[in-house]
């Protein structure tokens, strides 16, 4: 008892006097701001698209809008909206407005009574390189923007070109035995870590210090 009550009081003075960014960094951390606030407002996700299928058409980019649904309502930071959870009608409204993107949008939030639309894309994924051998790794580049439908769909937030990579750190330089996971399996990890980082980018959180 008297140990944990002195690393106890030496977490306190590290957070007292150099404040909780040092204590957080002791610990392998680092604070990351919220790069926009929905500020309690409903947000529709449509499913991003890739390379050869647009919204709503591929199921590589309905996986990653889930995942990022699943973490903004998991961590409760703002009302919700995505694949399974909005009327059919969305879908409806946007391919009937298809020809004008903005206009799609705009009858999208509509259907869904939303304020924001999230959208993005897949711009490249390869799920590990066949020159390496008895390994495994993946990398993707994605990239999202979301639209304030309140303000005639003007965008307020952009995530340009972000590079999603499994496994990544020391596991990833090493490389995952080919035998522990397949290409399936790498590939679903990868789009459930770029949903969750799309999340992340609506909440202030922490990551470990690269």
């Amino acid at each position: 008892m008297k140990r944990i009550a002195l690393l106890l009081s030496a977490a306190c003075f590290v957070v007292s006097a150099g404040g909780c960014a040092e204590y957080y960094h002791l610990q392998g951390l680092r604070k990351v701001k919220a790069m926009y606030d929905p500020a309690g407002r409903t947000m529709l996700i449509i499913p991003f698209k890739d390379p050869i299928f647009d919204y709503f058409e591929s199921s590589e980019g309905c996986s990653i809008a889930v995942c990022a649904g699943d973490y903004i309502a998991r961590h409760r930071i703002t009302p919700v909206l995505y694949e399974g959870f909005f009327p059919e009608k969305v879908k409806a409204a946007y391919g009937e407005q298809k020809a004008d993107f903005y206009e799609a949008l705009k009858a999208a939030a509509r259907a869904a009574e939303s304020e924001l639309v999230l959208v993005g894309q897949i711009n490249e994924i390869h799920d590990g390189n066949p020159q390496d051998v008895g390994v495994i790794k993946g990398s993707m580049f994605i990239s999202a923007q979301l639209y304030d439908m309140k303000a005639d769909a003007r965008p307020v937030w952009y995530m340009r070109r972000e590079k999603i990579i499994y496994p990544e750190g020391l596991a990833y330089q090493a490389g995952v035995p080919a035998t522990d996971m397949t290409r399936a399996e790498l590939r679903h990890k990868m789009l459930v870590k770029a949903g969750e980082t799309i999340g992340k980018a609506f909440r202030d959180h922490l990551e470990p210090i690269k």
